[in-house]
């Protein structure tokens, strides 16, 4: 005969074979919870989630003639997406509506946000979403069924194979075949190819059963976990801002597997897949949090990340001051203030600033102090009060010399540079740079070095001196590819298309501007971007081109309005809607 069959929810490869027609001309439809990979002949379909509109439909019509009361239609896209999309879910949540009649949508929607007791929500009757689970959770065999119950207690979004090992305390290729099993199983998803994630239901799950089973050994795979992350990251930052490497406390390398950093753009990308299992991790866990919002400081700040960036500091300093650490908290308490500069939010970052100079002096501290005074130094230069502002950048320099911190030396110049540069001092602030560029060319700091030669350039500029602004610019171009930095690579190349703007060679500025925003864009710096935009604009407005530089100074202008700042280093959205309010050239 030739007929459709229809094998529903089937176990495996081996109940299916005796079912399957000798013949051709019939059409065999397989249900399963596994991807049945074995079988010859076939097409596999994995099924995802719900789209949101069928599931709203769904929800809806599973409630029946009363409707869903209360109920606009950004809540009941709400309730869906707390069920996950999962049809069960939904039908279950909207069978409670249904038999509830004082119930609203709100109501039901606000159960089901306590993650806490989500799943005992998906059980009515004969519907749970839990015993489903449990159902495929139970086909597994004991060394899979440890593999997920140790992924439950990954505090994170995602993980990778590495991570995984961590917690296994097994090797990566060991590790992958078991998180690839899981996916088969259809209980762990891989959305791109080498991380894994849960569904939201069944990681609740994972985590109930992980809770419920005392051999899977949680307190030590936290610390593997955790240990393998902290040292990972050390790593990374040491290749992305190998400057700050003095500043971060060394950590032991694992006993696990560890992530090969091979260059800069490998260290940056791990850094920004990571990052959310970053935050993730520091707020699961007391001692992580100090070290990673000391560590992360950077990066956080260099990717935008501000609201990131003050939960994970202000997550720090309650753990550091309820535990009486003042040295943590003294770190945390500058890294807001750091934080709150970047937003503008100046009085917020003067009260930190001024609480960790307290702390400082009280301690003895006085790398704290010279912390200290250097961010109340650019709270005064942020609000125009340029004399304060240099008298904490003096006081800072003179900590700085007498601990013998080259580092500090360096920053307290840059700063006091910056500020004669404000004053049109130009004299006096390439005579701080120029300063700065001998320390550290004499102590062998070559990220000083490029950021001297950068403040150089940048004077030579503003005082009409191209040639030298030129060679300064090209030292950093030379430099930064000699030791593979790409952010003075950027600089570099910034830096030359403004002089090549300035003596009329418009289109090699154009060149220059285009290779620092392919590198911005590599890097995934917003502000770096929108400086790039910036200076292709003005270009094209050299070259006759006026509807092209419109359109890069709207992608910078918009890049600025998305991050809430008005301005970045040498840019500002003021500028920039002054040129796009220029009246257009008529050819």
């Amino acid at each position: 005969r030739r007929m459709v069959i229809l094998l529903d929810n089937a176990i495996g490869e081996s109940q299916v074979r005796p079912l399957l027609p000798g013949a051709p001309g019939c059409l065999v439809l397989i249900t399963s919870r596994a991807r049945l990979a074995g079988l010859d002949n076939t097409e596999p379909v994995s099924l995802d989630v719900l789209p949101v509109h069928d599931a709203v439909a769904l929800f809806t019509r599973c409630v029946g003639e009363r409707g869903p009361a209360g109920g606009s239609a950004d809540g009941l896209v709400e309730i869906v997406e707390l069920c996950g999309r999962l049809p069960l879910a939904i039908r279950i949540a909207a069978a409670r509506l249904r038999a509830r009649p004082g119930w609203t949508v709100e109501h039901l929607a606000a159960r089901l946000r306590d993650h806490r007791h989500r799943l005992a929500e998906f059980e009515i009757g004969q519907l749970s979403v839990m015993s489903a689970i449990d159902l495929s959770y139970r086909h597994l065999d004991a060394t899979r069924q440890r593999m997920y119950r140790l992924l439950g207690l990954h505090p994170g979004p995602d993980i990778d194979p590495y991570a995984a090992s961590a917690l296994t305390a097994d090797t990566v290729r060991s590790t992958v075949r078991l998180l690839d099993d899981l996916v088969d199983a259809h209980l762990l998803q891989e959305p791109v190819p080498g991380r894994y994630r849960f569904h939201d239901l069944l990681r609740a799950h994972a985590a109930r059963v992980a809770a419920g089973r005392p051999d899977t050994g949680r307190p030590a795979a936290l610390v593997r976990l955790f240990d393998h992350y902290a040292y990972t990251a050390s790593t990374a930052l040491d290749v992305v801002y190998p400057h700050e490497a003095d500043q971060r406390p060394r950590i032991a390398p694992p006993a696990t597997p560890r992530v090969a950093m091979t260059d800069e753009a490998d260290a940056a990308a791990w850094l920004d897949a990571e990052l959310l299992n970053l935050l993730a991790v520091a707020m699961h866990a007391a001692g992580p949090a100090a070290h990673l919002s000391t560590s992360l400081q950077s990066h956080l700040r260099t990717r935008a990340h501000h609201g990131q960036a003050q939960a994970l500091h202000t997550h720090a300093l309650e753990i550091a001051h309820t535990a009486g650490n003042l040295v943590d908290e003294l770190n945390a308490l500058c890294a807001l203030g750091d934080v709150h500069l970047m937003q503008f939010q100046h009085d917020r970052a003067a009260d930190h600033f001024h609480r960790a100079l307290e702390i400082a002096r009280a301690t003895g501290n006085q790398l704290g102090e010279l912390n200290a005074l250097c961010g109340l130094g650019q709270v005064h230069r942020a609000r125009g009060r340029f004399g304060p502002a240099a008298d904490h950048f003096h006081r800072a320099l003179d900590i700085a010399r007498a601990i013998r911190d080259h580092d500090g030396e360096l920053h307290a110049l840059w700063s006091l540079g910056h500020i004669h540069g404000l004053q049109d001092r130009d004299g006096a602030a390439a005579d701080c740079y120029q300063e700065a560029l001998d320390i550290a060319r004499a102590t062998g700091n070559r990220l000083g070095e490029l950021r001297a030669l950068t403040c150089l350039g940048y004077v030579g500029l503003k005082r009409g001196e191209v040639g030298a602004a030129t060679d300064y610019y090209r030292m950093t171009l030379d430099l930064a590819r000699h030791v593979g930095n790409r952010n003075y690579q950027f600089e570099g190349l910034y830096g030359l298309g403004h002089t090549h703007q300035a003596t009329g060679l418009p289109a090699r500025a154009l060149v220059h501007h285009q290779a620092a925003l392919d590198i911005a864009d590599e890097l995934g710096q917003p502000t770096d971007r929108a400086r790039a935009l910036h200076g292709l604009a003005l270009a094209h407005g050299e070259l006759g081109q006026p509807g092209h530089a419109r359109q890069r100074w709207q992608q910078a202008l918009d890049i600025l309005t998305d991050l809430g700042i008005p301005h970045a280093d040498d840019i500002s959205a003021e500028d920039i809607r002054a040129h796009l309010n220029e009246p257009r050239r008529v050819s």
